[in-house]
């Protein structure tokens, strides 16, 4: 697996993907360039070979986090990078889960938002502390995103 940069026909890097370089993967009209050990960045350029960062700085900075819970457990949730953060919590449970216990974030800024993305199924999600409206069951693959408002002091379900 490796690191490539899907760039536009006009050399535009729109995303950074994990990929084979073998497997089936369309991004078409777009296209796939071989990026470790590149200065591949997204909002920069691949143009006639050449890696350019973007000219202005991204607002919004990208957190991955991992965890592989079991039926019960806790997994406490980081905060995001930078004020308009992302949070991206990829969860990776053995088997599907009955319960599992989500601890928020402790210092979210306001505008983070949190996606919850999980690779098998979990039956009843519990926030703490709570999180009023929030999908308390995530489908294999499915995704609970949610945007954490200062003025309100909660977070707000999509």
């Amino acid at each position: 697996m490796s690191l490539y940069a899907e760039v536009t026909p006009g050399g535009l890097i729109v995303d950074l993907v994990v990929w084979d370089g073998v497997s089936t993967y369309n991004v078409s009209p777009n296209s796939l360039v071989l990026a470790t050990g590149q200065n591949a960045v997204i909002g920069g350029t691949y143009i006639g070979g050449v890696w350019t960062p973007p000219t202005v700085t991204p607002t919004q900075t990208d957190i991955v986090f991992t965890a592989s819970p079991t039926a019960g457990s806790t997994v406490a949730l980081p905060n995001a990078p930078a004020q308009f953060g992302r949070l991206i919590a990829y969860l990776t449970p053995a088997a599907l889960l009955a319960t599992l216990t989500l601890q928020m974030p402790s210092s979210p800024n306001n505008g983070d938002e949190l996606i919850i993305v999980s690779s098998k199924t979990i039956t009843t999600i519990t926030y703490t502390p709570a999180v009023a409206n929030a999908a308390i069951t995530i489908a294999l693959g499915g995704a609970i995103r949610m945007t954490y408002s200062s003025v309100l002091g909660l977070w707000i379900p999509w």
